[in-house]
């Protein structure tokens, strides 16, 4: 009866399995696991690493930036305008730095437009804007001198204008009744991320009136030059 129980016993233990014998490495096992991992790990440094197709940045939504040297918070003075209408005079050379806070307030959308040159946008300039008058040199020889006047704005979106005025000894208010959009008039309205340029050209001595106007009224840093050519 014991030898029967033994043998039950041995051949239900041989029957159980004890899976797979356990693999003792050698050297070059080792070697070849060592290069499958590494060969894994580069695999999964490539796929976190930008591609060529990447743009970085491309969801930040920033389109536009200031220029090196043009500080968008800066505080600049106040330059009080001489008269309701217009703030000082600007002359060839001359490369002015400064806000439109403190500016005038008294051009707008609809004088604009009776003097026939009505805005490309939607907004009515009922912000401060600065106007300067300006002498045009003239020419010599009869021939058209060209005077550029560039303004630069990327702080805010500001557009430029000159009108030529009926008198050339001294600059006066004009209305709607006076129709300047007779004489010599033009107008630039680039977004801010470009600068605003018109040309004058002018064979006579005579007066203009140069106006910088804020879109939104806020205001902002500009800067105004005129270059007189030869």
């Amino acid at each position: 009866m014991l030898f029967f129980l033994a043998c039950a016993v041995f051949k239900n233990n041989d029957a159980q399995s004890v899976g797979d014998e356990p693999i003792i490495p050698d050297d070059d096992y080792t070697n070849e696991s060592n290069e499958d991992n590494e060969g894994n790990s580069s695999n999964n440094n490539n796929n976190n690493d930008p591609t060529e197709d990447t743009a970085v940045g491309s969801d930040t939504g920033v389109t536009e930036t200031v220029p090196t040297g043009f500080d968008c918070e800066q505080n600049l003075p106040i330059v009080q305008p001489e008269s309701v209408c217009f703030t000082k005079e600007i002359r060839c050379g001359d490369e002015i730095l400064m806000t439109t806070e403190g500016g005038t307030d008294y051009y707008e959308r609809g004088l604009y437009t009776s003097w026939y040159a009505m805005p490309n946008h939607d907004e009515d300039y009922d912000g401060l804007e600065h106007a300067f008058y300006f002498w045009h040199p003239g020419s010599e020889n009869a021939t058209q001198h060209r005077v550029d006047v560039i303004l630069e704005s990327p702080c805010e979106n500001m557009d430029l204008y000159y009108f030529q005025l009926p008198s050339s000894s001294a600059p006066e208010c004009y209305n709607e009744t006076h129709g300047l959009g007779q004489y010599s008039h033009d107008t630039s309205q680039n977004n801010s991320v470009q600068d605003d340029e018109l040309a004058i050209f002018d064979s006579n001595y005579g007066l203009y009136l140069i106006i910088v106007e804020s879109r939104s009224g806020v205001p902002s840093p500009f800067k105004l030059s005129v270059e007189c050519g030869p």
